[in-house]
């Protein structure tokens, strides 16, 4: 009997199928070119300044935008709203705010609603305040028949602090006489009863000054429109490499004024033109196999 294992000694593998041994490389991916790179980037720098800018400010140019709403008593309003307020009647300031010898603000006392509300004026204000105060001392001390002057003012509300309050009280007790005198106040009620404990922040929005608030969203408004241009010069090839520029430029000479129905048409015509052509072609070949050969 043969033997079969011997028929093996000594055999060499099989060759492994080159198909089985051969790799297919994966397909690279496509570089984009620098200057789209560069221009991707640039447009990532500037969406992250401006949500930042935009974060900074709270998000208040949407609220600036939306505008104050008006108001008559900021008692109604919860605090850090945006309101917008007639200021018509001044009883006196309980606080000056100066930056060295020069007065750069005034914590005006505002008769509303029965309370004194407090209203933090900045410097543009004063003369107007000035003079509503001088009409209202002259009103209550019945110089005059009316209150003719005010200005508007709109600002965020807020609570006063510990020492803000201190303030007010101590301005209520040194005015307390002529207040009653000239029938402001009842002197037989409790004087702090009379006082509110919120505050309008003139010009200002969520703890900011609405001119910082208006410089920083224009700049990232700015920024978001560079990103709108870049992705325009994106979409009109602005950043394609040199290759494809030129691809785009034959392309462009090659259909210079043709229409799409145009264009449709000719490649409709030259499909019809190659499958008459290839119709053809078998129809001469059956002609030559007929043909006797010569003997």
């Amino acid at each position: 009997m043969e033997d079969k294992t011997n028929k093996w000694n000594g055999a060499e593998p099989a060759a492994v199928a080159d198909d089985e041994t051969e790799t297919t490389p994966e397909s690279s991916p496509k570089k984009i070119s620098e200057g789209l790179r560069k221009a991707l980037i640039r447009c990532g720098v500037a969406l992250a300044a401006a949500i930042i800018l935009l974060a900074a400010t709270r998000f208040s140019a949407f609220e600036i935008m939306k505008g104050p709403k008006e108001t008559q008593s900021i008692e109604s309003d919860a605090a850090g709203a945006f309101i917008k307020r007639d200021i018509y009647a001044i009883v006196g300031y309980s606080e000056d705010e100066k930056s060295g010898e020069t007065t750069v603000g005034e914590y005006a006392v505002v008769p509303m609603n029965g309370k004194f509300v407090v209203v933090h004026l900045p410097r543009r204000y004063l003369s107007a305040a000035d003079t509503v105060l001088s009409e209202t001392k002259a009103y209550v001390e019945g110089g005059s028949a009316g209150l003719d002057k005010y200005f508007v003012v709109d600002g965020t509300t807020a609570k006063l602090t510990e020492a803000q309050s201190k303030t007010l009280n101590d301005w209520l007790t040194s005015n307390k006489d002529w207040l009653v005198q000239t029938h402001v106040i009842d002197s037989t009620g409790d004087a702090t009863a009379y006082l509110s404990d919120s505050i309008l922040e003139v010009d200002r929005i969520n703890g900011m000054s609405q001119i910082t608030v208006i410089v920083l969203s224009c700049i990232a408004g700015l920024l978001l429109a560079y990103i709108v241009l870049e992705l325009i010069l994106m979409a009109c090839g602005r950043y394609l490499d040199d290759k494809k520029k030129a691809a785009l430029v034959g392309a462009d000479e090659t259909f210079a004024g043709e229409t799409i129905e145009t264009i449709v048409a000719e490649c409709e015509n030259a499909r019809t033109a190659e499958t008459a052509a290839s119709a053809e072609a078998p129809a001469a070949e059956a002609d030559d196999d007929e043909k006797p050969e010569d003997e």
